[in-house]
C-alpha cells in the first residue's frame, strides 16, 4: 500500500474514531476502540496492527457485479460505457471518474470505497 493510500485509510479510521457514537451510551470511542468495532471478527490484521489491503476499485466493481447477478452488458449500459471499456476497469488496466462510479454505485446499491493515489 502507497503512502497517500496508507494516510487516506489511517485518516478514514481516525475520523471514523471521532465520530463513532454507542448507542447505548453516546460515548465516543478512541482510535482503537473504532478499528476493533470496524473489524469485528475480521482477521486479516497483522500481529503488527497492520490495516488490510482494500481491493481495488476494479475488483470492487466486478465483485459487486457478480454478487448482483449483473451482466457486463447492463452494467456498461448503465455506466455509459462500453464493454471493452467496463472490462478494462475491471482489470484495473484504466480509472474510472467518479461520475462513473457514482452511477454504479446508485444502480448497485453498494458503494465502492475510493483510496487517491
Amino acid at each position: 500500500m502507497n503512502t497517500n493510500a496508507l494516510f487516506t485509510l489511517t485518516f478514514i479510521l481516525l475520523s471514523f474514531a471521532i465520530h463513532a457514537q454507542d448507542d447505548s451510551n453516546q460515548k465516543s470511542h478512541t482510535y482503537e476502540e473504532a478499528v476493533k468495532l470496524l473489524t469485528a471478527g475480521d482477521d486479516e490484521f497483522t500481529i503488527k496492527g497492520e490495516l488490510p489491503e482494500l481491493p481495488s476499485v476494479g475488483q470492487q466493481l466486478h465483485e459487486a457485479r457478480i454478487r448482483h447477478d449483473i451482466s457486463l452488458s447492463t452494467l456498461s449500459f448503465v455506466a455509459g460505457l462500453s464493454e471493452e471499456v467496463l472490462t478494462k476497469i475491471e482489470e484495473d488496466r484504466i480509472t474510472p471518474t467518479r461520475d462513473i462510479i457514482s452511477k454504479i454505485e446508485d444502480f448497485l446499491g453498494e458503494e465502492i470505497i475510493l483510496i487517491d493515489n
